[in-house]
């Protein structure tokens, strides 16, 4: 079994991919933006180091996504 980095054959994606990637980065993007929000309204310590936490995995997991969709389209995407 074969099992592709990013950077590497990213332009080989199908359409179907492409779709998926992009419902991927939207879906991160909106959670990450949840998070955000709800970040403001916590005042347990415990809890806003847990939603630090998944925030900076978000953006890492983001940049990772708009780097496969940049590769497999020749494009820079944002959300």
């Amino acid at each position: 079994m074969h099992h592709r980095q990013a950077g590497q054959g990213d332009a080989n994606l199908a359409g179907h991919e492409t779709m998926e990637l992009h419902e991927l980065l939207n879906f991160k993007t909106a959670c990450a933006q949840k998070a955000q929000m709800m970040r403001n309204d916590v005042s347990d310590q415990q809890l806003r180091s847990l939603i630090d936490h998944d925030l900076r995995q978000s953006e890492k997991q983001i940049g990772e996504l708009q780097q496969l969709l940049s590769g497999a389209t020749g494009e820079v995407h944002r959300a």
